[in-house]
């Protein structure tokens, strides 16, 4: 590991364990690079400010999600329904790591769909989204219109968000409810795109309706 990298995790494992336990939060790069014996040029080599490192994080978790699926061989052979699933599933793997930065700092609800923190994680989501639906419109033929073809990537952000939220709302034994609403909402994705998802509709609503009874 280079040095720079290292002095990068150093940063932002400081900058976690701060918010985290709730310390007086840094009011400013100088204060946190005092408070690390750092030079502030040594900060600004890897971040721009300090809301960067939040902001960065989030964007990262996507990015190691994607580069650890497309160096898997099998993962290349995958339909776009497993696909979406592998994505969703190897990405709460990798978040549960932090579960307590997601419930400390993450966005909540509405608040998620306008949030300047989650920009970089946006941009970086859209690119995998549109990768995957690369995937579900070569498997669909030209039964698909091009303004699905070319749009439809966009509504897989907010389904993301809501993906995040259920998660982190979910109190079920090694949070089976959250891999079975990843099942659901994939195959009602997945079904939306194929222009069949009355089914997988129902399917998702009974699970959703059913939890909410619970």
């Amino acid at each position: 590991m280079s040095e720079g990298h290292e002095l990068k995790e150093r940063i932002e494992s400081a900058y976690w364990e701060n918010k985290l336990e709730q310390k007086e939060a840094w009011k400013s790069v100088y204060a946190l690079c005092k408070d690390l014996e750092i030079e502030e040029r040594a900060f600004y080599d890897h971040y721009a400010s300090l809301e960067a490192v939040e902001t960065g994080f989030w964007a990262s978790l996507v990015e190691q999600t994607q580069s650890m699926l497309d160096a898997d061989e099998d993962y290349q052979q995958y339909d776009s329904r497993g696909k979406l699933l592998a994505f969703f599933y190897t990405y709460f793997e990798k978040a549960l790591n932090y579960r307590s930065r997601f419930l400390v700092a993450f966005p909540r609800k509405e608040k998620a769909l306008m949030c300047s923190s989650l920009k970089d994680m946006k941009t970086v989501f859209d690119q995998s989204a549109k990768g995957l639906m690369t995937a579900v419109v070569a498997e669909g033929g030209t039964s698909i219109p091009a303004k699905l073809t070319e749009e439809s990537y966009r509504g897989g952000w907010p389904v993301f968000l809501f993906l995040i939220e259920f998660w982190l709302s979910d109190t079920s034994k090694g949070f089976q409810d959250t891999d079975s609403l990843i099942e659901k909402t994939v195959k009602f994705g997945h079904e939306v795109t194929h222009f069949s998802a009355i089914d997988a509709a129902l399917d998702l609503g009974k699970f959703l309706f059913g939890r909410k009874l619970s």
